[in-house]
């Protein structure tokens, strides 16, 4: 799909995103290689210092830091979610802002709710509870719309 320049909207929830992201760093790697994605992450605790630093590539420097395969970033983290404790990805990851590797980091972590729950109380992390999160749903239309 890269290589035809298809429109992809790759979604991670939460270490799905961490996996992704090193995948997508290793495809940026690759010879012959071509194409961005769309990037939209859910929960992710990619912002934390102990993940971040455990991120392929990451103790490199400049560029070779991060994947140029993404085009537009958009991360949701909920209120109250403690998996996604730095919820701004924006700002742990803005150099890939600077160096053009990506067009825009977006967060949307301020009133978003994930109302998920089970006989066992509330789970602000469960994926579910994202996806059925207007606001991530609204994201995905719009993405669905323009592409």
């Amino acid at each position: 799909m890269l290589e035809r320049q298809d429109a992809v909207l790759l979604i991670g929830h939460s270490l799905g995103a961490v996996i992704a992201y090193d995948a997508l760093w290793e495809l940026s790697r690759q010879e012959g290689v071509t194409g961005k994605v769309d990037f939209l992450t859910l929960g992710s605790p990619m912002g934390m210092h102990y993940v971040k630093r455990r991120l392929l590539g990451m103790n490199g420097g400049g560029k070779e830091s991060y994947p140029d395969r993404i085009r537009h970033w958009i991360n949701l983290a909920a209120e109250g979610d403690v998996t996604a404790l730095n919820r701004n990805l924006n700002e742990s990851f803005h150099p890939m802002l600077e160096l053009g590797l990506v067009e825009s980091i977006e967060d949307h972590c301020h009133g978003i709710y994930n109302f998920f729950s089970t006989d066992e109380g509330l789970n602000c992390h469960r994926s579910y509870g994202y996806l059925v999160n207007p606001a991530v749903g609204s994201i995905i239309a719009d993405w669905w719309k323009h592409h």
